[in-house]
């Protein structure tokens, strides 16, 4: 059963793939192998294991647990961003656990997703964790710094999302696979109504 009552102010990160060729923090979303790109976190209407399972057991954990933010963490590999950036590991965000659903194999959740570009301050080194699998938690006074620092910046969810439409874009026209196109649930989505991306496309 998920809980959601009594949450604690404590949470626990999720890896997701960065795509090497955007600076703001999005998804894998193209590859020659559909295999190897992702639709998860599938921040277009706030949600981790949507789409599909990436990293299942840490999410299960996540819903059957007290804790209240899923940090969304990746390993920067964009070139342009340079050294100090590149082939780190930075905390990019969060989702609030509001609700989380059963999806066959794996457990789907769901609420406020907030999105911040990669800072030098969010690098594990600096935050003083390691990059380590499998995935770790935070007390509550991680957390809180955690959340001090993600919200010295605005909410870039939208922008991201708008990237990832233009990465797409691209992509396709370069003949590569696209994920979203053959995952995306469209009119059977049970949240298309609060999907972003419907709203910028």
């Amino acid at each position: 059963m998920c809980i959601l009552d009594d949450l604690e102010g404590i949470g626990r990160e999720q890896f997701f793939y960065h795509y090497s060729r955007s600076k703001l923090p999005i998804r894998k979303i193209a590859a020659r192998k559909a295999k190897n790109a992702k639709t998860e976190p599938h921040i277009e209407i706030g949600a981790e294991n949507y789409l599909r399972a990436c990293i299942p057991r840490n999410v299960r954990g996540f819903c059957y647990s007290r804790e209240k933010y899923l940090f969304l963490c990746t390993s920067c590999q964009s070139k342009e961003l340079g050294k100090g950036y590149l082939h780190h590991r930075f905390i990019v965000g969060y989702i609030q656990k509001e609700s989380c659903k059963g999806m066959g194999n794996r457990c789907a959740v769901f609420g406020k997703t907030y999105m911040v570009p990669f800072d030098k301050k969010l690098r594990y080194e600096r935050l003083g964790f390691k990059a380590i699998r499998p995935m770790q938690r935070f007390n509550d006074k991680q957390t809180a710094k955690l959340l001090k620092l993600i919200h010295s910046h605005r909410n870039i969810r939208e922008s991201c999302i708008r990237e990832m439409i233009r990465q797409e874009a691209i992509a396709t026209k370069n003949g590569m696979k696209i994920p979203i196109d053959g995952e995306c649930l469209q009119d059977e989505c049970m949240l298309r109504n609060k999907c972003l991306r419907r709203a910028l496309e």
